[in-house]
């Protein structure tokens, strides 16, 4: 409500609807919700549609007031001034780095800035990077970072983020990934080799207290996949699962997502995993490495919810793993296939 310029998201559209609902906007941060409709639609009589707090008289009151101000303070206005500069600084990111940022899209203060398909990054890292900024922006999908500022935000305050993102922050330097600081958890070879894109065997391990998210990829690295998720039971049960699935896929190497602090520090939670890790794969015989796993969560979910399937916990963390794993194939391939020792 009013953040794309117009009151109405679909005033940008030059329709008028049958029935339109309106929540989140309608009370600023206070529960409500209503649905609002032409006359020739309107077939509900008293007693048709049951709601324990319909008609609440404080949350109509508070959205009786958002209206108002929105019209009294001319915030529409202000939402289209400053929804036009930030396109237009959107835009000056995409034409300086377009290795990065593929283009801008959105109405008013509800932008995305997406990112190419096969990209250096996904969208989960530089909110991550921003997020580490000082800049608080949250992914949608993948590819697509969503900047929603308050639809208040004034001129002289707005141009105090961009220098966060014109390159010259340390977390944020195309196509650089999140460096994290300080402690950097050791990753181990294990006679693997993987110049020249060969016959690659990696398993994806996205490693909770109560279970593991696992993932694959195809034989050249290219695309990686969720293949089950492991509900932990005990070190020689966990162990003896995980050798059964390197032994049928011919596994060498164990990817393992590190769960950095949001701000690239290390935790009781990453210390955790790099000794479950280690662990791993010196009982099973295979390299070791990482990536940064911050985000891939939410990333997970969205993913599913975009599918419009029904999920459980274990669903997020097997395409969490696939996400992780994807990350480190597209960054091992940018880079050259490294050997990783």
């Amino acid at each position: 409500m009013g953040r794309s310029g117009k009151l109405w998201g679909y005033e940008n559209l030059g329709i008028v609807p049958d029935v339109i609902t309106t929540a989140k906007g309608l009370g600023g941060g206070f529960p409500i919700g209503a649905l609002l409709c032409r006359e020739s639609c309107n077939v509900f009589d008293p007693g048709d549609h049951a709601s324990t707090f319909g008609g609440n008289p404080l949350a109509c009151r508070v959205g009786y007031t958002i209206c108002e101000t929105l019209v009294r303070e001319n915030v529409l206005a202000n939402v289209r001034d400053r929804g036009e500069q930030l396109q237009a600084g959107l835009q000056a990111l995409v034409e300086r780095y377009p290795q990065i940022c593929a283009s801008e899209r959105g109405w008013g203060l509800l932008r995305g800035l997406v990112l190419p398909e096969n990209g250096p990054v996904l969208a989960r890292d530089v909110v991550a990077a921003a997020i580490a900024e000082g800049l608080l922006l949250v992914p949608a999908g993948t590819h697509v970072v969503r900047f929603v500022p308050p639809l208040i935000v004034t001129a002289p305050k707005w141009p105090k983020p961009w220098p966060r993102w014109n390159g010259r922050s340390p977390r944020w330097r195309p196509p650089t990934p999140l460096r994290p600081r300080g402690h950097r958890p050791r990753c181990h070879q294990g006679g693997t080799n993987f110049r020249g894109m060969g016959n690659i065997g990696v398993l994806g391990l996205d490693v909770g207290r109560k279970r593991i998210g696992i993932a694959g990829c195809d034989r050249s690295g290219l695309i990686a996949f969720g293949i089950t998720t492991l509900v932990r039971r005990s070190w020689p049960a966990d162990m003896a699962a995980l050798a059964a699935l390197i032994q049928e896929r011919a596994i060498t190497l164990l990817v393992v997502g590190y769960p950095y602090n949001m701000d690239g520090s290390v935790g009781p939670q990453a210390r955790a995993i790099e000794k479950f890790a280690q662990g791993a794969a010196a009982h099973l015989g295979t390299g070791l490495a990482y990536t940064d796993e911050r985000l891939t969560s939410i990333a997970a979910e969205e993913q599913l919810r975009i599918q419009q399937r029904r999920y459980q916990k274990e669903d997020i963390d097997r395409v969490a793993a696939a996400i992780l794993l994807q990350q480190w194939l597209d960054r091992q391939r940018a880079l050259g296939w490294p050997n990783l020792s």
